[in-house]
């Protein structure tokens, strides 16, 4: 691969603050070592030591302000877990994160929501579907592991700290109570280092919102307490009650912006189930802005996604050939009549095993050769 690339052809970006998955370390000194010891040292294979990038065009001042906090704790317990760069600066000033009390109360919880139209939920992947419950099916939940790499405007963190484990609740307080200067890193990385992967976890986290960001737990906790305070006494969030949150509202320009993103993340992503989960929120999105074109596409997508998971684990003796061809020949004229191509290439593939081969030449003699992308899939 290196050796295909030569120097200068090969470009990696990202933020190793942001390693997040479990059982995955990374660092960029690292390629390059390995480009030195693959090619001997030869320095047309070895990627160029890396550029730093810290003009941050997603997120003002506010959310800034709190991540460069967080990626202090991190470097100051964990001195090598990631590359230490230059605190990210934002374009503009803009508000400070708020930090809600305790609410136990779902329809609490509901209020803050319907004042937050269109915001996103963020909590533990493994807690998606808790969190999920107390909300209708037009608010999205994610796992933090799910949101890397991506972006939202509006992003309520629900219950971070809550569900961290019971013995990680006190290294929390001691951490954010500043007694990390008086403690052996080493020791503190030895006795505790789910932490590491927590700190990280907040930092991906907060750094995916772009506007208004805002913290809540549902029942009191160490970590959780100690992370209020400290958040506070710094100045980096202010107490947000729900009487006080203003109601944030998008424009159409905006809800169309976020239903064009979310179906981009269906068209590329691996899970067809996932795909449709964000398919049904660009359709949300849509109907928000008004657009009638882009929502009868998005409805021509997750039609098309769903006919090929229905009939994905069907064997060849248990497909009805005829309802088949006339079910994909349907979709595959709708998708084209919206203009879909490459979703339209791709029901065709799915269903090339399981019909006769007259079908398949007469699918590709009178649509597919008409496609003019169907030489590049």
């Amino acid at each position: 691969f290196f050796a295909i690339c030569e120097r200068g052809g090969l470009f990696l970006a990202g933020d190793t603050a942001q390693s997040v998955v479990e059982g995955v370390d990374f660092r960029f000194d690292e390629v390059r070592s390995v480009a030195h010891h693959l090619f001997h040292g030869d320095k047309r294979y070895i990627p160029a030591k890396p550029l730093t990038l810290n003009i941050n065009f997603r997120s003002h001042s506010g959310v800034l302000n709190v991540a460069a906090g967080v990626l202090g704790l991190l470097f100051a317990v964990f001195p090598r877990s990631a590359n230490k760069l230059p605190p990210d600066e934002g374009l503009f000033v803009g508000p400070k994160p708020g930090i809600f009390p305790v609410l136990e109360k779902i329809d609490l919880l509901q209020t803050i929501v319907s004042r937050a139209d269109g915001i996103v939920v963020l909590t533990h992947d493994e807690n998606v579907a808790n969190v999920q419950r107390m909300f209708d099916q037009n608010v999205i939940v994610l796992g933090v592991r799910e949101s890397k790499g991506l972006e939202f405007q509006d992003i309520l963190l629900v219950d971070f700290f809550v569900n961290l484990p019971s013995e990680c609740q006190k290294p929390w307080r001691v951490m954010l109570n500043k007694q990390h200067q008086s403690v052996n890193s080493a020791k503190m990385k030895e006795c505790y280092p789910e932490l590491e992967s927590h700190l990280k976890l907040l930092y991906t986290a907060v750094t995916r919102c772009s506007r208004r960001l805002f913290f809540l737990e549902t029942a009191s906790s160490i970590a959780g307490n100690s992370f209020s305070r400290w958040i506070k006494n710094n100045g980096l969030a202010d107490n947000q009650g729900i009487d006080e949150l203003e109601k944030l509202t998008k424009t159409p320009d905006e809800w169309r912006s976020n239903g064009v993103d979310y179906a981009v993340i269906a068209e590329n992503h691996e899970s067809f189930e996932k795909a449709i989960d964000w398919l049904d929120r660009a359709i949300y999105c849509f109907e928000k802005s008004g657009d009638v074109n882009l929502g009868r596409k998005a409805r021509a997508h997750r039609k098309s996604v769903r006919f090929q998971v229905d009939n994905r684990s069907a064997s060849h003796d248990q497909v009805d050939v005829t309802q088949l061809e006339s079910n994909s020949a349907r979709i595959i004229e709708a998708l084209l009549k919206e203009g879909l191509l490459y979703e339209s290439m791709r029901v065709f593939n799915f269903i090339l095993p399981n019909i006769g081969e007259y079908s398949q030449e007469l699918i590709r003699s009178r649509i597919i050769k008409k496609i003019p992308i169907h030489h590049e899939c």
